[in-house]
């Protein structure tokens, strides 16, 4: 079975290096940038996959437009822009989650889904984030792992949402080779 990474907001920030956001999580589950950029590194090597779904996207943009100084923004920007340019082009380790692709069907599944699990106090993204890792586990090809520094989110892994579409009629997401 093929390892993929589904990479959460808080540990896309460490690795960028946002001001206010260079660690998240505690103990067996604290990122700083050094264990984030050996992950990737290890990521790489191995020639696993990494996985930034729509949420991570657009909250990291969030927080990077917060920052405060206009040059530490633009710095930061311009390796998160390279980074979703080679997710783009699926260039490895990133690949693309093209389920959004069909966002309306997936914000759907989603919303039904999050009835339940805001009553655990799970945010809607990290609702996004399960549901590609569900995703993922039900293709039965890949075992998928969230990075993240969120206690919740990662006791959470491995809770299955009842994903009604049959993953194994699916095209694989897997990246092109590396460029």
């Amino acid at each position: 079975m093929r390892k993929i990474y589904i990479m959460d907001t808080s540990v896309l920030c460490v690795y960028l290096k946002i001001p206010g956001k260079d660690t998240c999580g505690s103990n067996d589950i604290f990122w700083d940038y050094s264990k984030a950029d050996q992950k990737i590194q290890e990521i790489i090597r191995k020639q696993e996959t990494i996985v930034l779904p729509l949420a991570t996207i657009i909250e990291t943009g969030n927080h990077i437009a917060q920052i405060k100084n206009e040059y530490d923004r633009n710095v930061i920007a311009m390796p998160f822009l390279d980074i979703l340019k080679r997710q783009l082009s699926g260039d490895s380790p990133w690949i693309a989650f093209t389920e959004h692709t069909i966002l309306e069907q997936q914000l759907q599944k989603i919303s039904e889904m999050w009835k339940g699990l805001a009553k655990q106090k799970i945010s809607f993204g990290d609702a996004m984030i399960l549901y590609i890792a569900n995703y993922y586990r039900k293709m039965k090809r890949f075992e998928p792992e969230i990075l993240t520094g969120d206690r919740n989110l990662k006791n959470n892994e491995r809770l299955d949402l009842n994903i009604s579409r049959d993953p194994d009629s699916l095209t694989p997401l897997v990246p092109r080779p590396r460029k």
